[in-house]
């Protein structure tokens, strides 16, 4: 039985994606050896000079964070950084609130910051500027300066809204897309 070119292209794509992203020459072994019962990896990214980023949910406890924001909850976002060789961890942060929290996607700019794109269905979830202030939950975007130390801004994009992919431009400006039923969801 012969696969339509467009499913075959779709099973494909995130192999050929795989090898494109990560050089041949990184050894991501040393950020998975931090990984834990309760971890799993949702995305990944490369800087401009190689640095390999890795994003996803824990909903354990696990060593090796050298900054959190917000308070342990029942499912946290959890980010590792390596240097472009891989034998180096640069950081690995826990974000999130009190209750359940995804990320979707993430992208790092030319200065090494990264971008996250996610969910929360926690009140508590660190954000430095929401739309919707009264209702923290639902889709988040946030960035993390290129150390890793510090939320340079977390926003909740409305809880109406599944945001389900983004980009950045040259100036590190975001570009999130998504749904809604509703037509009265904040912008800017």
């Amino acid at each position: 039985m012969r696969l339509p070119a467009l499913i075959l292209a779709a099973l494909l794509a995130p192999i050929s994606l795989f090898s494109q992203v990560v050089p041949p020459t990184t050894d991501v072994s040393k950020a998975l050896s931090v990984l834990t019962t309760g971890m799993t990896v949702k995305a990944l990214t490369v800087d401009s000079t190689g640095n390999v980023y890795l994003a996803g949910v824990s909903a354990s406890p696990f060593s090796g964070v050298t900054q959190t924001f917000g308070p342990r909850g029942d499912s946290d976002i959890f980010v590792i950084k390596t240097n472009s060789t891989g034998d180096q961890i640069l950081y690995t942060v826990s974000i999130g609130g009190t209750a359940v929290d995804d990320v979707r996607a993430i992208r790092a700019d030319a200065n090494g910051n990264l971008y996250a794109l996610g969910s929360t269905t926690s009140t508590d979830f660190p954000v430095t500027k929401a739309f919707n202030p009264t209702n923290p939950i639902g889709s988040v975007l946030f960035k993390l300066n290129a150390a890793g130390s510090a939320l340079t801004y977390s926003t909740q994009l409305g809880s109406r809204m599944t945001a389900l992919a983004f980009d950045l431009d040259s100036t590190g400006a975001a570009y999130v897309t998504g749904s809604t039923n509703v037509n009265d969801i904040a912008t800017t």
